[in-house]
This record gives structure tokens, C-alpha cells and sequence, in this order.
């Protein structure tokens, strides 16, 4: 089981995985029944069941690959290899006397890779953006999204799996909420040769006859049964789908007693009491700590920059104002953690202060030293959310 699950752990995570066996029957049916069990995921790499000995060059390519090799050939195939011997296994599993019917192991042990992956997987949809721009539509998945909302945020395993090709072709191919479901329902078409020819070689079977007496017999009786009779209405108790909690939305929470002293300190700013402000601040920071409180200072910046006027500081607003973003950005930790930071975009946008008649500085200027800013994946996600949103303005 422990060589299975690590043989299982390297597929998913893209590693390079080469089988060896004494028998090339052995090989084909252990490389095949690898690969099914990555159902509803696809191994998108080289894929060779039995490697002839011409081409055990390929061994040496730095893409990831799933190969069987013949054991004559241990000698020729390079370290640092995952190579389970499938003779060795054989060894240490014995078939037992009485082996258990091939059909229903074969369902069970489908069963239990198809549970693993609906629990790995729970939730993801939630953490996909689809944008219609295009008559293809462009989904992306919010990979740290979905890592915080599980709890798995560093885990190294789940990083590789998320970031691997399997997955994203599964989350392209299954994430539009419309669409074909051929996983269940595939039309299975078998030809039949000569079908015509067939069909006339069988003589047509005579209609048998009605018999009138039987068939009033017959009504007869069945009006009887059904008269005596006490019809009972069916009680159907409504049942309701379990949920999983997984896919319930994430909701942070913030003391009133901190909301109330950031929007106090938010306003003192506002209204150029500077030393309430600073007196404020302390309290601010250690709020700042908390997710609820770093969204709620964004909400209530979002309210000042509706207002252009509102948008133009002087000089110590405009400290104040930063060191409040600043607090926020890195007690989010946004590497991982991307909503402050894509609710910060617009706010950091607006805000600026003239630093003389023909100088303008704006706020995003001043807190271009954290981390998220360098991360890729975090603009394509606030890039795609922002298009929905304004999508969904539109329409």
C-alpha cells in the first residue's frame, strides 16, 4: 500500500515514473490501471506502457513520463528514478486462495480514488472565475483562494497537484456551469456486419390470438382487487441535499467595538484632526490583524474615493492614509491571501497629493514593496474579476 500510495502521490504531482517487471504483460496492465485511476484527471504527458530498448534514451527527457522498461534492461536505466519492481510486489502480495470477483474489486478500488479526488477537489468551483468575453469562454481558478478556503495554504503537495497540467485541463474542460456531460452518458456505438442480411435470416414470429373470454375474466378481477381497496395517500417526507462545508462562502467577522475605532480613525483623517488620528492608530494596527478588519478599512476607503475631491489628501493624510494600507497589505499575507490586496488596487489608484503645482504623487507609489504585486497569478485573477465585475454592470 505505502509503494502504491507513493506511486499514486507521483503521478498526480508530475514526477517521472518508470515501472519494471519481468513480464510485458505485467507492465501494459499495471501502466493502464495507473492511468484509470486518475479518473476524472488525464495523464497529459508521455505515456509508453513497454519501452523497447532502441529508445530508453527517452529516459533522460526532462518532461514528466509514465514508462514500463523489461527488467533485462536494469542495467541501462539512469538513477533517480521511481522504479517499483512489480516482481517484488507480486512477492510481498500474494494472490490469496480465494481472490474476490474481478468486477466488483475493480469497482471498489475505482471507488475509492473517485472518493479521494471528490475530497481533494471539494469546493474548487467555487474558486473559478469565467469570463464570456470571447465565444470560448476564459476560465481561471484562484489557486490561493482555494488552498485558504481548505486550509491547506504551504502544503506542497496540494501546490504541485493544483498547479499541475491534469488539473488545469480538467478545471477547462468541466468549468463552464453549461455544458456536455460525457462522462456518465457516452453513446457507446457498436457496428454489427451484415445487420441487413441478419435480420431477414430470422422468420417473424405469428401475433398470437386474443382471447375475449380471458381477457373480461381478467378486468373483471382486477376491478375487484382494486375496490376493495383502501386507497392510502403516500406520505413523502422532503428531503434535503446535504451541503458540503467546503463550498459554504467564507465569512469574516470583526468586533463592533473595532469597527467603530476604524471608521473613527478613517474619519479623523478626513476631517484634518491629525493628533486624534495618531491617537487612534495603536488601536487601528492591532485590528489590522484580523481579515474582517482589513476588508472593512477597505470598504470605508472605497466609500471616500466616490468622490473626486475626497480623493486629493495633504501631506499628512496622505502618511496616515498609507500607513493604514501598508498594515493591512502585510497583515494579509497576499501571497497567499489576494482579496485585500485586489480591493486595494483602486483605492491606491485614486488617492494622491500634490507635491507641487505641476507634481502629482499618487498613493500606489508608496506601497510598491510587497511581495503580491510580483505575483502573476494574483494580476490575472484581479485582472478577470474586474472584467466580471464590470460584465455584470453592463448586462
Amino acid at each position: 500500500i505505502n509503494s502504491m500510495l507513493k506511486i499514486f502521490t507521483a503521478l498526480v504531482t508530475e514526477a517521472k515514473i518508470l515501472l519494471l517487471a519481468s513480464s510485458y504483460s505485467h507492465l501494459t496492465m499495471a501502466a493502464e490501471a495507473l492511468v484509470s485511476l486518475l479518473y476524472p484527471l488525464q495523464f497529459s504527458y508521455v505515456f509508453i506502457p513497454t519501452l523497447p530498448s532502441s529508445l530508453l534514451d527517452f529516459l533522460t527527457a526532462p518532461t514528466p513520463f509514465l514508462m514500463g522498461v523489461h527488467m533485462s534492461y536494469k542495467g541501462l536505466i539512469p538513477e533517480l528514478i521511481l522504479t517499483p519492481s512489480l516482481f517484488t510486489s507480486d512477492l510481498l502480495f500474494p494472490v490469496p486462495d480465494s481472490p474476490q470477483t474481478l468486477a466488483l474489486q475493480d469497482k471498489e478500488l475505482r471507488a475509492v480514488f473517485i472518493k479521494l479526488f471528490a475530497e481533494m477537489f471539494c469546493g474548487y468551483r467555487s474558486c473559478l472565475t469565467l469570463i464570456r468575453v470571447h465565444p470560448k469562454p476564459i476560465i481561471s481558478f484562484n489557486k490561493m483562494a482555494f488552498m485558504e478556503k481548505r486550509g491547506l495554504v504551504g502544503d506542497d503537495f496540494f501546490s504541485k497537484v493544483l498547479d499541475s497540467v491534469s488539473f488545469s485541463t480538467m478545471t477547462q474542460a468541466r468549468g463552464p456551469p453549461y455544458r456536455v456531460e460525457p462522462w456518465f452518458d457516452n453513446p457507446e456505438i457498436s457496428t454489427i456486419p451484415s445487420i441487413n442480411v441478419d435480420m431477414f435470416n430470422h422468420p417473424l414470429k405469428r401475433f398470437p390470438l386474443l382471447n375475449e373470454v380471458k381477457i373480461n375474466s381478467y378486468l373483471v378481477q382486477s376491478n375487484e382487487s382494486v375496490q376493495g381497496k383502501v386507497f392510502k395517500a403516500p406520505v413523502i417526507t422532503p428531503k434535503q441535499v446535504p451541503i458540503s462545508t467546503y463550498d459554504l462562502p467564507v465569512t469574516h467577522f470583526i468586533n463592533q467595538r473595532r469597527l467603530e475605532v476604524i471608521k473613527d480613525c478613517v474619519q479623523y483623517i478626513y476631517e484634518s484632526k491629525i493628533s486624534e488620528a495618531r491617537k487612534a492608530m495603536p488601536s487601528v494596527l492591532r485590528a489590522l490583524k484580523s481579515k474582517g478588519a482589513q476588508l472593512a478599512l477597505c470598504n470605508e476607503l472605497e466609500l471616500r474615493i466616490k468622490n473626486e475631491k475626497s480623493a486629493i489628501l495633504e501631506h499628512d493624510q496622505y502618511n496616515l492614509i498609507i500607513r493604514l494600507i501598508d498594515a493591512a497589505l502585510k497583515e494579509a499575507n497576499t501571497v497567499y491571501n489576494t482579496n485585500v490586496a485586489a480591493k486595494v488596487i483602486p483605492i491606491v489608484s485614486a488617492f494622491h497629493r500634490k507635491l507641487g503645482s505641476s507634481a502629482i504623487q499618487f498613493a500606489y507609489t508608496s506601497v510598491q514593496e510587497h511581495a503580491v504585486w510580483s505575483n502573476m497569478q494574483f494580476w490575472e485573477e484581479a485582472f478577470y474579476a474586474e472584467v466580471q465585475r464590470q460584465i455584470v454592470q453592463l448586462h
